[in-house]
């Protein structure tokens, strides 16, 4: 079931509408990595809200955002972003953010490179290289504080963060793949409702609160199923929520119907 869905949906088609639409319109890493963390960054709220200050910020970098921040400062992101506000995220912490993203480009050269730095030195997910990778940008905004990245220390199921290591990692149809050789199978999915929803209605988890742990708890279910890649399910999955279609009465007439058992409720 989950491969046949996964066949129907692995389509660019699809995407829109999405802010994964913005890092597919980039020609190079470079620009596709910043593209990337900062449309995940701000992916909360509706859809149609998030590609539109998506596109606001990459507008005013004239769509080269890796080489806006190689040649802007502090004072240069001020004036082009303090007016910038959406939802409970200000200007200021736009600026701030930013500012941690130049840094860690200055002293790493990519942001690939900022993360495999911390991925490289264990096993299993990774959720712990995911929050020290975003700790390190973080810290180089100074004291200033960002609603933009996680902190380390909470339940939290860093969804906005999972989701661009998604992009940036995966590669198929949907995913554009720009850091390649890093480990599919260490991802974790991204928690959203509609996939927190989908998770329990498939018995995938049995936890009622939107953790870490329920998204390692979703990601392991989909592992036993794809250990080499177990967050190639994410997409298809909420996507047939997103657009409305009845991706959950087709499982209950197609698999239940025939007798085959699940946990679906």
């Amino acid at each position: 079931m989950l491969e046949e869905v996964y066949a129907a949906y692995d389509d660019p088609s699809y995407v829109h509408p999405d802010p994964l639409e913005h890092v597919l319109l980039c020609e190079n890493m470079h620009d596709a990595e910043v593209t990337g963390l900062i449309a995940s960054s701000f992916a909360y709220g509706r859809v149609q809200a998030i590609l539109s200050v998506t596109s606001r910020i990459l507008d005013r970098m004239d769509r080269r955002p890796f080489e806006y921040l190689s040649n802007s400062g502090r004072s240069d992101m001020a004036h082009d972003f303090s007016d910038l506000k959406y939802r409970f995220t200000t200007g200021e912490e736009t600026v701030n953010f930013l500012v941690g993203v130049k840094m860690a480009l200055e002293e790493y050269g990519s942001l690939r490179d900022c993360f495999e730095s911390f991925a490289s030195k264990g096993g299993g997910t990774y959720a712990e290289a995911a929050l020290s990778f975003s700790e390190r940008i973080r810290s180089y905004s100074g004291t200033g504080r960002t609603s933009l990245l996680p902190v380390s220390g909470s339940d939290s199921p860093c969804k906005r963060l999972m989701l661009f290591l998604r992009w940036m990692v995966r590669k198929d149809n949907v995913d554009p793949g720009w850091w390649e050789g890093l480990d599919r199978s260490r991802l974790i999915v991204p928690l959203d409702t509609h996939m927190m929803s989908i998770g329990r209605g498939l018995g995938l988890t049995g936890r009622k609160n939107a953790s870490m742990k329920t998204a390692m708890e979703i990601t392991a279910s989909f592992a036993r199923f794809c250990p080499e890649d177990p967050v190639k399910y994410d997409f298809c999955l909420t996507r047939s929520g997103i657009r409305g279609d009845d991706f959950m009465g087709e499982f209950r007439e197609k698999w239940i119907g025939n007798g085959k058992k699940s946990e679906i409720s």
